[in-house]
């Protein structure tokens, strides 16, 4: 018993399975390339949250040391304007981080929001006395690894060992390794 297939038998075949790859690609891959999409945005909206953050940080502390810190009637009216400019910004960008980052990442920055917040609205020389720059360095720290850490871009997450085992296997079909095999 011969099983032989004819030519139009292949010619069925090769238009069958290109149709069905043509209908799983049309209806699969939009929405497989739409996640990664999104996840790319918001991966580059956070990011440029974060340098945002790290802007304004800045430019509060050195404004705070400079004019800020005094009473409001001494500062002036273009620093005052400026003051106040900056406070729209930073409430801005308070409610854009608590809005695209998750709980925990909001309340590891709650403190440097509160500590800024408090400066700029409770003009007390006794409050602002209080503001050390250790202290403002530490808690701008810990605001901005806690918002690297949720999008994965610190230096320990990168040691993981998913990432290890990605980068060896992608690097192995490369012919070379990533990290050493760990000796047991």
């Amino acid at each position: 018993m011969t099983n032989s297939t004819s030519f139009a038998d292949l010619i069925v075949v090769a238009l069958a399975s290109g149709l069905v790859g043509s209908v799983v690609t049309a209806f699969l891959v939009p929405p497989v390339q739409h996640y990664f999409w999104t996840r790319q945005r918001h991966a580059e909206i956070c990011l440029a949250l974060i340098q945002e953050l790290t802007k304004l940080a800045g430019q509060f502390w050195v404004n705070f040391q400079i004019t800020w810190h005094k009473p409001t009637s001494t500062i002036g009216r273009d620093n005052l304007i400026e003051m106040i400019e900056f406070n729209f910004a930073w409430n801005a960008l308070g409610d854009q981080i608590r809005c695209l980052f998750n709980v925990r990442s909001w309340e590891a920055c709650l403190p440097l929001f509160d500590m800024v917040q408090a400066r700029l609205t409770n003009r007390e020389p006794e409050v602002d006395a209080q503001l050390e720059k250790t202290d403002f360095s530490q808690t701008k720290e810990h605001a901005l690894r806690a918002l690297y850490t949720e999008l994965a871009l610190t230096g320990e997450q990168s040691f993981d060992g998913r990432v290890r085992r990605f980068a060896n296997l992608t690097l192995r079909l490369a012919g070379r390794r990533a990290w050493a095999r760990p000796k047991a």
